[in-house]
């Protein structure tokens, strides 16, 4: 296919021919082909295929005329195959026409149910056949393309078993070979999913300090620029710039530093909290801090009860005393004469056990740092000690393949637990205290009566060594783990297997419960930490950073970070929060193409392909009301200033104005001949703009509906239109690569702006009407002087096309949305990039900030919109959730 002679001489690309019994299935591949973006690197127009079925499409009153016409202006036929279609005298006659108008090449058969003609063999076959007369005599051989065994209502046409007949078909729409398209489809998945990757693991290293300071700066900047407009509010935005640069100089050694200020309502009120303050203090929670000062392998950690300190032990043969909210070294405690390998603290927090390889374990007095008493009775190295719930007594394994129990009072051995038959790894009380676990290289699990040191049960025989077992705070699961890396659950009480988790590749040294029970965390030999969700028996998130085995691992108390001490001689503090995205709202069943707020924050439109428009309570995320009217994609949405109406464009070619309280339609708008792209009210919700692919733009009296005129020089698809704030001109955008500013009055173009390399596909203007953004296909946002029509900035970053461009209400903030899946925040006035939001799967199609400034809305093909804001509830009442 010629894209330059196919783009002038048909109106449609493919004429679909299909039997009223088949309407469910034409309508999904007549969408499917309508929003297939071909692979930017396949020698085809670079725009959506426009296609035309019957049900919708046709517009004469005479059949046979208007047939014709539509055919004519066709440049393929989709004929679907079944044996409806081949008694159905329409298909017939369709097929007819267009072989004399179009040659009998150009003829695509698709084969949806029945039997092909020419394997019809016996009498009762006959009413099976799928060909139609006019097809046979044609193509007396057709080789059609099979859907025969989809369910168009559950069955994607694109996915799946489907996905070979799905390039078939566009191989024969564009003339290319299958193997040309597949080929180019995978680089296409391949890269997308390369950039996925690289962009979520690499967004903390890539925001470096110098951005910060100069956010910081920036700031600071803006507010003494408006010190004589605002003297009441100056020393309370001053404090509050102090307390950003502060955290800017801080975070990267001190997270926790950056977190405690931050959080202060003081300090950092919650009306200044903007996304500025939100990205500094995701960045202080996510960045993983590393304890350093120990001289050989670290083998354990643990928190003290009230969250404040935490503790290490060593093959250096020292403990370490941490300050948890500083990250500084409190104390160092030396007496052991081996290594340590395991540190516990006392439930009151007072006192500290450790275990060591000269077969003793210390207590030590926590807030004098002294070493109250040394216990003896091991002949072998002491693998882990643990206090007991109340603190009254604690347990020990040791090499010399014993338990022992203590009494923490005197000092004095309680009982000696023999049985297992070699070394003991581990050992674990249930939450209360009246059973003690432990876990031997002997592959068992034991269970024992601590107030007799009675065996009570063998809970298993493994194949290979246990290294690690403990309760869940419920106390009625238990979690161990074996040398292989997997980690198994069992019913404490009856023993019964429950599931069994992989996902460590060497062993796994330490497993631990949260706090709440829902999350297990994993520390292996592959010098990973894994995170499940106990609920859906999944992996959460795999966190990496040490280099070489992580020894063992220890939530704080109140579950928001996790330590892990490792051979690489380090501690490291990991902090689980929420992210930027609030929440998701889903219902829509394609691909999610506008959104918009309502000028008082509280309702979200969105517009998707699935040819309706969708309401949303933004402060919930509930969908209040689904209007429907429109009859194919609906491309745009736009509230009018005043918010009692709604605008939305399609690709029916019309415009549609409806009533927002009660979701009824007002009035449709018709005059384009082509899709309408984008709508637009003018500041004082007089007048709609409209922009379509007939390379107009029409004005509308939004009172009476009427076309009030039309503004027409582009020479290609227009895509965007923007107002400006003073509603003098118009903005659009185009592909044929330039940008035109129109006056409104005269409908004269008054400024053309030109610097995009590829097709321009929105513009914004800031709020001020000084500055006008766009972004192009070439990957790339600029930003122009309105008075001058000169370049500013280019913004690059964005690996595809980027799709969507707004600014902040304050006009400090560009965001720009892209087909690489991501969203961008962008210093408005230096062009340097503030951060990257990750969260859809699929090409992120518009955003839009609500009037306050403090949620953005996007909207994506992976037909979710996403909230997100830089101060939820959550964080002003300091209640940060673990991962998700």
């Amino acid at each position: 296919m010629n894209p330059e002679s196919q783009e002038s001489s048909f109106a449609f690309d493919v004429f679909i021919s299909y039997s009223r019994e088949d309407i469910v299935f034409a309508r999904a591949l007549q969408r499917a082909l309508e929003n297939y973006r071909p692979p930017r690197d396949l020698p085809v127009p670079k725009r959506r295929l426009v296609v035309f079925r019957d049900e919708e499409d046709f517009t004469g009153v005479e059949y046979n005329q208007s047939l014709r016409e539509h055919l004519e202006k066709s440049a393929k036929m989709l004929v679907v195959c079944s044996p409806h279609a081949r008694i159905s005298k329409f298909v017939n006659e369709e097929i007819r026409l267009f072989a004399e108008i179009r040659g009998a090449e150009n003829i695509i058969p698709v084969h949806l149910s029945g039997i092909p003609n020419n394997e019809a063999y016996k009498p009762e076959h006959n009413e099976q056949k799928a060909f139609p007369r006019c097809l046979m005599e044609v193509m007396p051989m057709p080789l059609a393309t099979s859907f025969t065994d989809i369910d168009p209502t559950k069955d994607k046409v694109y996915k799946g078993a489907f996905k070979g007949s799905w390039y078939t078909v566009l191989a024969n729409i564009y003339g290319v070979s299958r193997s040309n398209i597949e080929q180019r489809e995978r680089k296409r998945k391949t890269r997308q999913r390369r950039i996925r990757t690289i962009l979520v693991t690499g967004v903390i290293t890539i925001l470096s300090f110098a951005i910060v300071v100069a956010l910081i700066q920036r700031n600071l900047a803006k507010k003494a620029q408006i010190i004589a407009e605002q003297q009441a509010e100056l020393a309370r935005r001053g404090t509050y710039n102090v307390q950003l640069a502060r955290v800017g100089d801080i975070w990267q050694q001190h997270p926790n530093q950056a977190l405690a200020l931050l959080d202060n309502t003081e300090l950092a009120p919650i009306d200044l909290r903007d996304f500025t303050w939100g990205f500094l203090y995701h960045l202080s929670l996510r960045t993983r801090l590393a304890l350093t000062g120990h001289t050989a392998q670290v083998n354990s950690v643990s928190f003290s009860p009230d969250g404040k300190t935490l503790a290490s032990a060593s093959s250096d043969n020292t403990i370490k005393l941490w300050d948890f909210a500083g990250g500084q070294e409190r104390a160092t405690l030396s007496g052991h004469t081996a290594q340590v390998n395991s540190v516990s603290f006392s439930p009151d927090g007072k006192t500290l056990a450790s275990a060591s390889s000269d077969n003793t374990i210390k207590l030590w007095d926590f807030a004098g740092g002294q070493e109250r008493a040394t216990l003896k009775g091991h002949n072998d190295l002491v693998s882990k000690v643990i206090f007991s719930p109340d603190g009254q007594a604690l347990a020990s394994a040791s090499h010399d393949k014993t338990i022992r129990l203590w009494d923490f009072a005197g000092g004095q051995e309680r009982a000696t637990l023999s049985g297992h038959t070699a070394q003991v790894n581990s050992v674990s009380f249930s939450p209360d205290g009246k059973t003690l676990a432990s876990a031997s290289a002997d592959r068992k699990i034991k269970l024992w009566d601590f107030a007799t040191g009675q065996e009570r049960a063998a809970l298993t025989d493994r194949s290979e060594p246990v290294s690690s077992v403990t309760f869940s705070p419920d106390g009625q699961t238990l979690a161990y783990a074996v040398e292989s890396g997997r980690i198994y659950f069992l019913d404490s009480i009856t023993g019964q297997h429950r599931f069994m988790l992989r996902g460590h590749s060497h062993r796994v040294n330490s497993v631990v419960f949260s706090p709440d029970g829902k999350t297990l965390a994993s520390a292996g030999s592959d010098s990973t930490i894994m995170l499940w969700d106990l609920k859906t028996h999944t992996e959460r998130k795999t966190l990496t950073g040490h280099v070489r085995s992580v020894s063992s691992i220890a939530f704080s108390p109140d579950g928001k970070t996790l330590a892990s001490a490792s051979n690489d001689f380090s501690i490291k503090l990991w902090y689980f929060v929420t992210k930027l995205e609030r929440t998701t709202l889903t219902g829509h069943s394609w691909e999610v193409n506008s959104v918009a707020f309502s000028p008082d924050g509280k309702t979200l439109a969105s517009a998707s392909g699935d040819d309706t428009i969708k309401l949303w309570n933004a402060a919930t995320g509930r969908e209040r009301a689904t209007l429907i009217g429109h009859n194919k994609t609906v491309n745009s949405v736009a509230f009018s200033p005043d918010g009692q109406t709604l605008a939305s464009s399609s690709w029916d070619q019309t415009i549609k104005l409806w009533d927002v309280a009660t979701g009824k339609e007002r009035a449709t708008l018709i005059g384009h001949n082509k899709t309408v792209n984008s709508v637009v009210f003018s500041p004082d919700g007089k007048a709609l703009a409209s922009a379509s692919h007939d390379k107009t733009i029409k004005l509308w009296n939004v009172a009476t509906g009427r076309e009030l005129t039309t503004f027409s020089r582009h020479k290609y698809y227009i895509d965007s239109i923007a107002f400006s704030p003073d509603g003098q001109t118009v903005a659009s955008t185009s592909w044929g690569q330039t940008i035109m500013m129109w006056d409104v009055a005269t409908g004269h173009v008054r400024t053309i702006f030109v610097g995009h390399s590829k097709p321009t596909i929105e513009v914004a203007f800031s709020p001020d009407g000084k500055i006008l953004a766009s972004a192009s296909a070439d990957k790339t946002i600029k930003q122009w002087d309105v008075a001058t029509g000169k370049e500013r900035a280019t913004l690059t970053g964005h690996s595809e096309p980027v799709n969507s461009v707004t600014f902040s209400p304050d006009g400090q903030t560009l965001v720009s949305a892209s087909d690489d899946r991501t969203i961008k925040l962008w210093d408005a006035v230096n062009g340097q990039e503030r951060a990257t939001l990750t969260g859809h799967n699929d090409e992120v199609n518009s955003v839009t900030f609500s009037p306050d400034g403090k949620t953005l809305a996007s909207a994506s093909s992976d037909y979710t919109i996403k909230l997100w804001e830089a101060t939820s509830i959550e964080m002003r009442s300091g209640k940060r959730e673990t991962l998700k």
